[in-house]
């Protein structure tokens, strides 16, 4: 199976008039050469050089380079359920709806605004691999993703539901799977049915529901990425040049 390509710095090329439908991750792309345009749903924007656009793993994203010459774009994908240990349990549930984020967590960047320069500079930057490039493209996609997510309302703690909105907010979905039902129910200083109806109201599902799906992600294998196998597409470091 291909590698999943999670905070990998990729390049493809597309000929004139191809498409490329990156679906299944959250995608962040940028125009290195050529013009084309992304389209999905109601969603259609002409791209050009600098021009930057985020993808969420649940929207039908495609790109097309224009009928008169090639688009060469850089991305890279990032795959929540390989950051369990820094999304929170909020976060993490508001990530995979399609509809929580603006325009349905499809966005974009004109090469003039700062999300779409700072890439810009990540694409130039020397060496590009290694820990502190992973680094500053997922705080890229985090900066740029964070500012759409919806706040859990007050938490100053006076109430259970508060205490519980200031739980989910900060504990991440690692430390949920490993927390039982009784424990969380202990620190919240009510009864494990009081909790459980509580999680239900909040994210529309049980306690026990969501750590038996993040339990079954984890044994899961990541999924392939959907450029490998084009010729084209290559990590930017093992580009010549």
């Amino acid at each position: 199976m291909p590698v999943s390509g999670h905070l990998v710095l990729q390049e493809l090329l597309l000929q004139a008039s191809a498409e490329w439908a990156p679906v299944g991750r959250w995608t962040v792309a940028r125009v290195a050469e050529g013009a084309g345009y992304c389209l999905g749903g109601g969603f259609a924007k002409e791209l050009n050089v600098g021009d930057m656009v985020l993808a969420g793993a649940q929207v039908r994203a495609v790109f097309r380079s224009s009928q008169l010459g090639d688009l060469r774009l850089q991305y890279f994908h990032v795959l929540p359920e390989c950051l369990e240990g820094l999304v929170s349990i909020r976060e993490a549930l508001q990530l995979e709806d399609p509809a929580a984020g603006a325009a349905g967590w499809l966005q974009y960047f004109p090469a003039s605004e700062p999300a779409a320069q700072k890439f810009t500079r990540l694409a130039a930057a020397c060496p590009r691999e290694g820990l502190a490039l992973r680094a500053a493209l997922l705080q890229l996609w985090a900066a740029t993703v964070s500012v759409s997510l919806r706040p859990g309302g007050p938490v100053s703690g006076n109430t259970l539901r508060e205490r519980f909105r200031q739980y989910v907010e900060k504990v991440s979905e690692a430390e949920l799977t490993v927390t039982s039902l009784a424990d969380l129910a202990a620190e919240m200083h009510c009864s494990e049915r009081h909790l459980s109806r509580l999680f239900r109201e909040e994210f529309k599902m049980s306690l026990r529901d969501r750590q038996s799906e993040l339990r079954l992600r984890r044994a899961r294998p990541l999924p392939a990425d959907p450029a490998a196998g084009a010729a084209a597409n290559q990590p930017l470091a093992a580009r010549p040049g």
